[in-house]
């Protein structure tokens, strides 16, 4: 996991930190079918320059790194805080995110999911002089 981790921050300029218990966890009372427990999978913050990065643009860059099949961000509502936690799990890409009210989304329609893919497409016409 190391060295996804190592290639997310050279990709995205940022530095990588592990929320508590954020990366392998395989106590007694963990979940066997986590992928933190094989230790595939990690929670996370970025700072640039020592500020924050909002946990969306964190999200984002760690889907577009191309490093983690599922990626999901969290705006502070459970007991780790804010965080991203990204994972190696095989199958199909899945992307989510925490809302206040109406708890996590976990299929391709769900908001992260859309405004990610309409975010990126704006970046590329961007980076194309377009």
């Amino acid at each position: 996991m190391q060295r996804y981790l190592n290639n997310l921050s050279e990709f995205s300029g940022n530095d990588i930190y592990l929320v508590e218990r954020g990366g392998r966890r395989n106590n007694a009372d963990d979940s066997k079918t986590s992928q933190h427990y094989t230790g595939n999978a990690a929670d996370f913050f970025m700072k640039r320059n020592g500020e924050l990065v909002d946990m969306t643009s964190a999200a984002y860059l760690t889907a577009d790194s191309g490093e983690f099949t599922r990626v999901g961000y969290y705006n502070g509502q459970g007991k780790r805080g804010a965080h991203v936690h990204a994972d190696l799990k095989a199958g199909a890409k899945l992307y989510w995110s925490e809302t206040d009210k109406t708890g996590l989304h976990y299929n391709s329609d769900s908001e992260f999911w859309n405004e990610y893919h309409r975010s990126r497409k704006e970046r590329e016409g961007n980076k194309c002089g377009k």
